[in-house]
């Protein structure tokens, strides 16, 4: 037993916890990319460019560079870590639960850009899908106010703990817990307002369109997804280490506070590839086609046939000539076939 009573056992766990952590960070990162680079294509070559909106870009971008520096600074932190080689286990652990002081810093200003940042998008796309209507994302605008407080509060109070003996329920945690409670609450409240709305106002005119929309949908919504990870990881940093605990919280800590990064940039990524394949490009070229065959059917028939009426006009009207054509045929020969008899 050391390191504050922990097991040997416990601390291996929580050393193997902060390598896997780091590997499955970049491994996100890697699927973040692909979808990244492919939202910002469809949202270029899908979008017109009266509807594209420089800012969504911009903060598309900037989720994608802070999933990028995240990834970075946990891998050098990893480095670090490793630079230990050689030194004993009870070293390892403390460097795990304490980090380092860099590292806790760029953290924080990654963590008042990313959470704040995310969720904007997200209610900016519940405030245009219902209509504008302010009211509806008023709430959201408070806990978005609370999530940048919280997030600077910690960013200024911050201090890296440093005792093995896990105190770790400092106030720099439970400020850094609240401002995660306050990004659950948000994106939850927000996700369900757009999962209540989005069907309304959004309709496929094909199959295969529809069937597309409504995945790509769910994958935007599920930014509901982020709310569960984001309270995990904060009931993982709240609570106080002890050496019953340890082995629970750090590894929790460790890998929901790498997943949230990624669902954090991930859905509103997500978000505007379902904004691009919803738009309809070929929909006004298929309706002018559709136009152009009517015109083209009603100058070969010299009549107008864009109607159904009209069509049935045209035909009674050609029946009505073909009846006096035949009574003036009918006419013409009688008179003959009288002459015939009487000669």
């Amino acid at each position: 037993m050391a390191a504050g009573g922990v097991s040997l056992a416990t601390q291996l766990a929580v050393l193997s916890s902060v390598i896997n952590s780091a590997i499955l960070s970049v491994l996100l990162t890697g699927i973040y990319t692909t979808v990244y680079f492919a939202a910002i294509y469809l949202y270029l070559t899908r979008q017109s460019k009266a509807s594209r909106s420089a800012t969504v870009l911009g903060a598309v971008t900037m989720l994608y560079t802070i999933n990028i520096v995240t990834t970075a600074v946990q891998w050098r932190a990893l480095q670090a870590f490793l630079e230990l080689d050689g030194e004993p286990t009870e070293v390892f652990f403390a460097a795990a639960i304490a980090g380092f002081g860099w590292q806790d810093i760029v953290g924080n200003v990654m963590n008042l850009m990313l959470s704040p940042i995310a969720d904007a998008l997200l209610i900016w796309h519940c405030y245009k899908l219902w209509d504008s209507a302010l009211r509806v994302v008023v709430p959201s605008l408070v806990l978005l106010l609370a999530q940048v407080a919280l997030y600077l509060a910690v960013l200024i109070a911050d201090r890296a703990p440093t005792n093995p003996a896990f105190t770790r329920g400092d106030p720099t945690n439970r400020l850094f817990a609240a401002a995660l409670a306050a990004t659950a609450l948000n994106t939850a409240l927000t996700a369900l307002l757009i999962a209540r709305r989005t069907p309304r106002n959004h309709t496929a005119r094909h199959r295969t369109v529809r069937t597309i929309k409504h995945a790509l949908e769910a994958l935007a919504q599920s930014a509901g997804v982020l709310a569960p990870c984001a309270a995990l990881y904060a009931a993982a940093v709240a609570l106080p280490l002890s050496g019953a605990n340890a082995r629970v919280l750090v590894c929790m800590a460790a890998y929901t506070g790498v997943v949230f990064v990624f669902l954090a940039g991930m859905a509103p990524t997500l978000m505007v590839v379902r904004a691009a394949c919803a738009s309809p490009t070929a929909g006004p070229a298929k309706s002018r086609s559709h136009l152009s065959d009517l015109e083209f059917r009603a100058q070969s028939l010299g009549v107008s046939a864009l109607s159904g009426h009209s069509s049935i006009q045209v035909q009674l009207r050609t029946a009505d000539a073909g009846d006096r054509a035949s009574l003036d045929d009918v006419n013409e020969k009688a008179p003959k076939s009288a002459e015939r008899m009487a000669m």
